[in-house]
């Protein structure tokens, strides 16, 4: 069972909701995490973008094998209104989000100067 320790706090995580960004290939950080809180008790749904369709239906698949819900959404996170259409489909499918992992990185936008 993993604990999460917050000042006086400890917090059991089965049972609790995660969203997790950047879930885009199977061997990346995202799907790792996603993984370890699976295992755990924690459901999960996880942000892609241009990620395989089938891929992230088998991974889906993979993550209910831990016995959780899993649930995911293609979206755009420089998209402005990304935020709230991500918030409205998690909360819809599994409940408000108890954890945030936000890992998702993207070097499109980034420009280095020399």
């Amino acid at each position: 069972m993993l604990l999460l320790l917050w000042g006086d706090f400890i917090y059991k995580l089965n049972g609790c909701v995660a969203l997790i960004t950047g879930v885009s290939h199977e061997n990346g950080i995202g799907a790792a995490i996603c993984n370890k809180l699976a295992a755990q008790g924690v459901n999960i749904f996880f942000t892609h973008w241009g990620s395989n369709t089938d891929w992230v239906k088998k991974f889906e698949c993979s993550i209910r094998e831990y016995g959780v819900r899993c649930g995911n959404l293609e979206v755009d996170l420089a998209d402005p209104s990304a935020p709230f259409i991500l918030l409205d489909a998690v909360t819809a499918e599994l409940g408000p989000p108890n954890i945030l992992v936000n890992q998702s990185f993207s070097v499109g936008g980034i420009r280095l100067i020399t």
